[in-house]
């Protein structure tokens, strides 16, 4: 469980787009091929290492912040995650826009780009 977490983390970080951008062909239609990219760069899980432990624990308190907010904003998040109300990027940019505000954001982040060793 810790190693999806920790995977979950990574992969949704900011950081990892700042590690992956310059790798990423650039079409008509944005940023291609980063489904291929991210592995590669996101070291393997090591659970002695208390930054990849880091990330799992931050992470974590990423999702108690985002569970809280859906309990009380229930409309909201229901309409963020349906298919047919907007584009998935649009979509994906609110919720990232939500979950920035949360005050365990800025630790998910430093913890990601610790992992990345981005400033």
């Amino acid at each position: 469980e810790e190693e999806a977490v920790y995977l979950t983390g990574l992969l949704n970080s900011t950081a990892i787009n700042q590690v992956i951008r310059e790798f990423q062909p650039v079409g008509q239609f944005g940023e291609r091929h980063i489904h291929k990219l991210p592995l590669g760069v996101t070291p393997p899980f090591d659970s002695t290492n208390p930054a990849h432990i880091d990330v799992v624990s931050t992470t974590r308190q990423l999702v108690t912040d985002w569970e809280a907010y859906k309990a009380t904003n229930a409309e909201t998040v229901t309409a963020l995650l349906n298919p047919n109300a907007s584009k998935l990027h649009i979509r994906r940019g609110k919720i990232k826009a939500i979950l920035a505000s949360f005050p365990s954001w800025n630790s998910y982040e430093d913890a990601c780009k610790a992992i990345y060793c981005v400033p």
